[in-house]
């Protein structure tokens, strides 16, 4: 059953942890962190405290499945971490879904934030911060700050959106690359050692992002929510991350078979199990669709 949530006086939903604690979580031994909720799709069912950190319960309300997960921690320091979350292949979030998501950990004093991303982290959430009335240097604080969905939609920041949208169409666009570079590779005369091939054609795939693909994340979220730069960085590093998790399942594929003196595979049939993005021997592989 979810906790009362208060709203403030711009929408924001806020929750302190002491709320949680009549839920029957772990009593906290650090301050107690206030949750800012800046989406209307997500609820926080629970928040609960470990060695590890802090674990948020979060239900979608949504329709549509989720694609990624935007969250900033922000210390008594003051630093700001920003997280990201999303599923390396399928959906993160079902619609209607509750999940546990990992834990989360406060920046430390002494080590500061880390990632490029904390000073615009720390600036946008501090201005918020001050928007609603809230001490920069009170009580250390989650912000849940945006979720994009999977036909692209987003809620909450369009800054922290467009960053894992631009992921998104990245990974999306490479898919199909690979998938290209498969059709072309089934068309190949046979008996070729189609691995190396595959390994090869995938190895020189592009991460450079294609100018529309730009173009049209900044048409979409509006020119000045972020910098071309970020944009074209976002996608190349979703780009890069289909790329490489291609590379690495048909690579633990070889080596497993080779291992276990299996038969290799042809193509077609490792490709419909796994359209490269699951371990071939998993049962639910081939539960993988695209």
């Amino acid at each position: 059953m979810p906790f009362k949530l208060h709203s403030d006086p711009l929408g924001k939903a806020l929750v302190t942890a002491s709320a949680v604690l009549l839920l029957g979580a772990t009593p906290f031994t650090t301050p107690l962190p206030q949750i800012i909720n800046n989406t209307k799709s997500l609820v926080v069912e629970r928040v609960d405290e470990d060695e590890a950190g802090y674990h948020l319960t979060l239900r979608s309300t949504s329709p549509i499945d989720v694609y990624g997960l935007a969250i900033a921690v922000i210390g008594q320091n003051g630093i700001c971490d920003s997280h990201a979350f999303s599923a390396f292949s399928g959906t993160w979030l079902s619609s209607q879904e509750t999940s546990r998501i990992p834990p989360l950990q406060f920046p430390s004093v002494a080590e500061g934030g880390f990632g490029e991303r904390r000073g615009i982290c720390s600036e946008a959430v501090a201005g918020k911060l001050e928007a609603v009335g809230t001490n920069a240097s009170g009580n250390p604080r989650i912000v849940i700050e945006a979720v994009v969905f999977e036909d692209g939609t987003y809620d909450g920041d369009p800054a922290r959106a467009q960053m894992m949208e631009a992921n998104h169409v990245g990974r999306q666009r490479q898919f199909q690359l690979i998938a290209a570079q498969v059709e072309q590779e089934l068309s190949s005369e046979a008996g070729r050692d189609w691995i190396d091939d595959m390994l090869t054609r995938v190895s020189t795939l592009s991460v450079e992002p294609e100018p529309e693909m730009v173009h049209s994340l900044q048409s979409r979220f509006g020119s000045t929510v972020t910098s071309e730069e970020l944009i074209k960085k976002d996608i190349a590093e979703g780009l890069g991350i289909e790329r490489l998790f291609f590379l690495n399942n048909l690579k633990i594929y070889e080596m497993v078979s080779s291992k276990r003196g299996q038969t290799i595979v042809s193509l077609q049939t490792w490709w419909v199990a796994t359209h490269g993005e699951c371990d071939f021997y998993l049962p639910q592989c081939a539960n993988v669709t695209k």
